[in-house]
């Protein structure tokens, strides 16, 4: 059994335009129907793999971040705390 930090954050952290982004990122599927983003919607925000590229500055920043931090999965939830490392918007 294995136990993965996952970084559990406020959806603070991203602009409404990247907030957009994401609702596109989810749905935006390989032509087998798997996510190709690692993005997906939950009902108060998003679960995002810690993968080694994304096209959005933004997730960019928050995914390096987890990855500093030893985590495998990003919780961005409109009930998580806001970091002070990472950039607050709106």
């Amino acid at each position: 059994m294995s136990i993965v930090n996952a970084l559990f954050i406020s959806t603070a952290h991203v602009s409404d335009e990247t907030i957009r982004e994401l609702d596109e990122m989810c749905v935006d599927n390989w032509a087998d129907g798997v996510n190709k983003h690692g993005i997906f919607s939950t009902n108060f925000g998003w679960f995002l793999f810690v993968s080694e590229e994304n096209p959005n500055k933004e997730i960019q920043t928050i995914l390096d971040y987890a990855r500093s931090k030893d985590c495998w999965y990003v919780v961005l939830d409109n009930a998580g705390d806001i970091c002070n490392d990472l950039p607050v918007f709106g």
